[in-house]
């Protein structure tokens, strides 16, 4: 018994080809399912809801795995409501603040791209406003009871270094907020977005003050986000990308997409996501777009980047070589490095849970002694990036 891979393509493709059920109940007509490992697939991959509101209508599937998707869709949609009831307040008290926003994957394309909030779950709300504006943000979330989910190593390090910032509020959701001022987390990319075509290209939402990414810059942020934050294809990741092809097909400018992702040194992402999207979903991608993406040249400094931040990432060490590698400059290099190996007192007394003073020497070398141990990992060469 067995799950595969082909009948999730099939009933997630079934959302927009009519020709994808026949193929589905094939594959279940031909093969023993194990049902036990598909629900459990579809919760790990984050397409329990939507699977469940293709096939309610069409008695596919054995009652019993019908009704513990519905229960996830349930659930799912109660969640849902929630966060974006939190979300319409945290635009509200942007629009006070005069802080601008784009919605970011799931707050994005929750309603303009699904059209329904039940079917794409959401961990958090990511929000993207303009690097000047994070006291003001900061300050609106701080008066809805969010707070800093972490401290700094020191001060300003944060907004100098990192891309992001997450706030977190204990409600009935664990509401975590992520502000971002910059789509990438890695300094190799802060320096390379050309974020102003990312604002200038974005489209606003009904009744908000707030934007959407433009379709484009959607599926190359996507894209991106995934192998360079997570390291790997994601199939929640994917399906989005595919359902943005769907219904973005008649408008989307493919050369204008390659052409920034060229210029932005994200021409890999594309080169590992569109083809496996195209292949797994059939998603509307020309392939003379896919041609002529595996044509683009990526640089010698992309394809650096891009094996140093799809490696696996097994501790907080790895993480820190990556950025310190990428960084662009020897001084930003170095203002980095003195931060994170020398960071404040009470921030690494608070990291290693020494809670008085006279410990402080303790906590540095524990800190210290955890990087080293961390050596013999750190200094392999990256590993190429494998789907």
């Amino acid at each position: 018994m067995s799950v595969p891979n082909a009948l999730f393509y099939a009933l997630l493709r079934a959302r927009w080809d009519e020709s994808a059920w026949s193929e589905a109940a094939q594959i279940i007509q031909e093969g023993s399912i194990d049902w036990p490992a598909f629900l459990h697939l579809a919760k790990a991959r984050g397409l329990a809801p939507l699977i469940y509101s293709v096939t309610r209508d069409h008695a596919l599937l054995p009652p019993q795995v019908d009704r513990a998707l519905q229960a996830h869709y349930v659930h799912n949609a109660a969640r849902s409501t929630l966060l974006f009831d939190t979300l319409h307040a945290i635009l509200d008290a942007f629009e006070r603040e005069g802080v601008q926003v784009i919605l970011l994957k799931g707050a994005a394309l929750a309603e303009s791209v699904y059209a329904n909030p039940a079917l794409r779950p959401m961990m958090d709300l990511d929000l993207l406003i303009r690097r000047d504006s994070l006291d003001a943000a900061t300050r609106a979330l701080t008066d809805l009871g969010f707070a800093p989910d972490r401290r700094e190593p020191r001060r300003g390090a944060i907004q100098a270094f990192e891309s992001q910032m997450r706030f977190h509020r204990p409600d009935l959701t664990d509401s975590l907020v992520e502000l971002h001022w910059s789509l990438l987390d890695s300094p190799y990319y802060q320096e390379r977005l050309n974020e102003a075509w990312f604002w200038q290209s974005a489209r606003p939402v009904r009744d908000s003050h707030a934007h959407t990414l433009g379709p484009e810059a959607q599926i190359i942020h996507l894209s991106a986000h995934m192998l360079l934050h997570h390291g790997r294809a994601i199939w929640l990741g994917m399906h989005d990308i595919a359902e943005v092809c769907y219904h973005e097909k008649d408008t989307l400018d493919w050369a204008l997409l390659l052409a920034k992702a060229r210029a932005m040194h994200l021409v890999l992402p594309l080169q590992h996501i569109l083809p496996q999207v195209k292949r797994g979903w059939r998603a509307s991608i020309p392939d003379a777009v896919l041609q002529d993406l595996q044509r683009l040249p990526a640089s010698d400094d992309e394809r650096r980047a891009f094996h140093w931040l799809t490696r696996q990432r097994t501790s907080e060490a790895h993480h820190f070589l990556a950025d310190l590698l990428t960084t662009p400059s020897a001084r930003q290099r170095w203002r980095f490095a003195l931060a994170n190996i020398f960071p404040s007192p009470v921030y690494v007394r608070e990291r290693y849970g020494m809670k008085t003073p006279w410990l402080t020497p303790y906590a540095y070398l524990r800190r210290w002694l955890r990087g080293m141990a961390h050596l013999r990992h750190l200094l392999r060469p990256p590993q190429p990036f494998r789907e």
